[in-house]
């Protein structure tokens, strides 16, 4: 069998084939396969939504003494309130492309479903972002 690959610029991750089942002149069945069919690519950008991850320690107490004990904070939890690929969307946003604070929350809601709001706490790491230029 010919198989005809054509030169792709990103190979496709999904393929729709579509198939005549039967002769649109005298409407008999059709069999066989098509090594040449007409080619039509879609690009699409996949919905990225944020990923929320909410850390939670427990305070419990002591059955002997009463003391109450805190569990750490996980070595791997962020220390602030974004993740290593949130700050580096930020910094590009704010950094290479030069968007406004207003801007960005827009962005990252409409992009990504991330609310981070306007308040002044928020402005923050936009600081600290837009002047690391």
């Amino acid at each position: 069998m010919d198989l005809y690959l054509p030169q792709y610029l990103v190979w496709p991750v999904n393929f729709c084939n579509r198939a005549p089942s039967s002769c649109q002149h005298c409407g008999n069945l059709l069999l066989g396969d098509d090594s040449h069919p007409a080619r039509h690519q879609v690009s699409e950008i996949p919905m990225a939504k944020a990923e929320v991850t909410e850390y939670r320690r427990h305070k419990l107490a002591c059955l002997s003494c009463g003391a109450v004990t805190e569990a750490d904070w996980p070595a791997e939890m962020p220390g602030g309130s974004f993740g290593p690929r949130a700050q580096v969307t930020i910094g590009y946003l704010t950094g290479r492309l030069g968007m406004s604070h207003r801007d960005v929350v827009e962005a990252l809601e409409t992009l990504h479903g991330l609310k981070i709001g306007l308040n002044r706490g928020n402005q923050d790491w936009y600081t600290r972002f837009a002047t690391q230029k």
